[in-house]
């Protein structure tokens, strides 16, 4: 509701490291304790902890990085939301209702996934963003989307990649770029959301 994303790896990687965390909570405090009584003990036991610290850190880290770790859906509405969690919290609590969990889950995948759809079957829309050094431009044409520059590390990452997660938009067909982009830009772009093609009127290749 306030990233106007959804994670398709969040919930099985919260599934996975409970386990971990608890390890890490109940460990730390028996190495704390040991510290005290015999602290060689207490250190030992703290390097033991350090590997599945380790593990859960890097997997925090590496998860962000794989494709669909974040879909974006747009901004739905409140009632929408309450709407999803009503439908979780019954199947969740009431056991008549868990035998048809698959239609409780196709119900939500639907509210969030048709208003996407007739979005970008309407919506002709242009939206000029600030930028540091040029303004933005997200051009929206029933489902095509072209971009007018990218702007800056920070542009990108506080104007536009928050924008096209709210808009529902997942991939940008057509990427303009009409000032002497950095390479970081571009590149931090391209491992943000799909691009099929760039126009670099700066290349003189």
């Amino acid at each position: 509701y306030f990233f106007h994303s959804f994670s398709f790896y969040l919930i099985p990687f919260n599934i996975l490291a409970t386990p971990l965390i608890m390890l890490l909570v109940v460990g730390g405090i028996i190495s704390a304790v040991f510290i005290l009584i015999i602290p060689n003990l207490g250190i030992l036991i703290a390097k033991i902890l350090f590997w599945p610290l380790q593990i859960l850190l890097q997997s925090a880290q590496q998860i962000p990085q794989l494709k669909l770790s974040a879909f974006a859906v747009g901004q739905i509405s409140l009632v929408t939301l309450i709407i999803i969690y009503s439908i979780l919290v019954t199947i969740w609590l009431n056991k008549r209702f868990q035998k048809y969990w698959h239609i409780g889950a196709l119900i939500i995948i639907g509210l969030i996934i048709i208003p996407i759809i007739y979005k970008n079957i309407t919506l002709l829309k242009i939206t000029v963003l600030e930028g540091n050094k040029v303004p933005i431009i997200v051009m929206q044409n029933r489902g095509k989307v072209t971009l007018i520059n990218v702007g800056s590390e920070t542009d990108i990452k506080y104007t536009l990649s928050p924008f096209l997660s709210q808009q529902g938009i997942n991939k940008i067909n057509t990427v303009i770029i009409t000032n002497n982009q950095d390479e970081l830009s571009l590149s931090i772009i391209k491992k943000k959301i799909k691009i099929n093609s760039i126009i670099d009127l700066f290349d003189n290749k």
